[in-house]
């Protein structure tokens, strides 16, 4: 757990997924928007399956995530943000704030399995504190790499 001055943020340990492509194509597009989508339709679908309320897209921070996983596949690194406090969250009234990463071969469904079933990933799909979402996510020569901001 990190503290941003008298602000509490969460931060998730990256899962580096595994997961074989199916007929996934080398460069998606304009997929990423429906990636994005599907992430977003993903993460509350299991927050709705343990009772807890949808997160809302925010998606002018989405373009942020976007970036940071354009910027982890231009660098083959599956690696967080630095000081996201200082970074975008200005002027953003939050609280609480975490972050799941992933790199897969996978499908967006294989990426929420794989963050359901870590512990810490987990805990910021279903952690009440947040109310709002921001995706990133981008495929590159069939590999599929995903940000996802959580804050309250």
């Amino acid at each position: 757990m990190r503290t941003f001055g008298r602000l509490i943020a969460t931060t998730a340990v990256a899962v580096a997924l595994t997961t074989a492509a199916l007929g996934t194509p080398a460069h998606a597009g304009g997929g990423r928007w429906v990636e994005r989508h599907a992430m977003y339709k993903a993460t509350n679908v299991s927050r709705d399956r343990f009772g807890r309320y949808n997160v809302a897209i925010n998606r002018t921070m989405s373009k942020v995530a976007l970036k940071h996983s354009r910027w982890m596949a231009r660098n083959d690194a599956l690696d967080h943000t630095s000081d996201p406090a200082a970074a975008y969250l200005k002027g953003i009234g939050w609280h609480c704030w975490g972050e799941n990463i992933a790199v897969s071969g996978g499908t967006i469904g294989d990426v929420e399995k794989a963050f359901m079933a870590s512990p810490e990933h987990r805990a910021n799909i279903l952690n009440s504190c947040f109310k709002h979402v921001a995706i990133g996510a981008t495929r590159v020569d069939g590999t599929l790499w995903v940000t996802v901001f959580f804050y309250g």
